[in-house]
C-alpha cells in the first residue's frame, strides 16, 4: 500500500475533477477514520471501473455528491458496487450521483438512510437511470413531495424500474 491512508478523517474532493481518470482500484484504503467523502470523485467523468470493494464507511457523515458527474454506468456489479457501504451515520447525501448522466442501475439496497439524512436531489439528473434497488423501508420516504429527488427526469415515473427488496 503505497498511500496510506487509515488516520485520514476527510477525504473530500480527494480525486474530484480527475477527468482522465479511467480505473481505479482503492480496494486497500483505509477509510475507518473518515467523516466526510463529499465530492471524492465529483467530476470524474470518464471514470469505468471502481473498486470499492473494502470501504469502511461506518463513520462517514458527509457524502454530499460523491459520485456526482461521474461517468458511471453502473453501480451494482463485482467491485464496482455499494453493497459494503454502511451509511447509517450518514447526515447528507444530497446530490450523491448529481448529473451522472450515463449511469443506468444503481442497488443500493443494503444503504440504512435515517430520517434526519437529507437525501434531496440525490438522483438528479440521471437522465439514463432505469434501473433502481432500495431497501423496502423506503418506498413511503423516496415518495414522499418537496424532495425532488429525481428532479431533471422527466417522467420519471414510467422510465425508473425501482425495485424494493427487503
Amino acid at each position: 500500500n503505497i498511500l496510506d491512508t487509515k488516520n485520514v478523517t476527510d477525504m473530500s474532493y480527494m480525486f474530484s475533477s480527475c477527468k482522465s481518470l479511467l480505473d481505479i482500484d482503492l480496494s486497500n484504503f483505509k477509510t475507518g477514520n473518515v467523516t466526510n467523502m463529499s465530492y471524492m470523485f465529483y467530476e470524474c467523468l470518464n471514470i469505468k471501473n471502481l473498486n470499492l470493494i473494502n470501504f469502511d464507511t461506518r463513520n462517514v457523515t458527509n457524502m454530499k455528491c460523491i459520485f456526482g458527474k461521474c461517468g458511471f454506468e453502473k453501480f451494482n456489479t463485482g467491485n464496482q458496487n455499494l453493497n459494503n457501504f454502511n451509511t447509517q451515520n450518514v447526515k447528507t447525501m444530497r446530490h450523491m450521483f448529481f448529473d451522472c448522466t450515463n449511469l443506468k442501475e444503481i442497488n443500493m439496497r443494503n444503504f440504512t438512510i435515517s430520517k434526519n439524512c437529507s437525501i434531496a436531489l440525490i438522483f438528479s439528473n440521471c437522465k439514463r437511470l432505469i434501473q433502481l434497488t432500495l431497501p423496502k423501508y423506503l418506498k413511503n420516504r423516496f415518495e414522499e413531495p418537496g424532495f425532488a429527488i429525481f428532479n431533471g427526469i422527466k417522467n420519471y415515473e414510467s422510465k425508473i424500474k425501482i425495485n424494493y427488496v427487503d
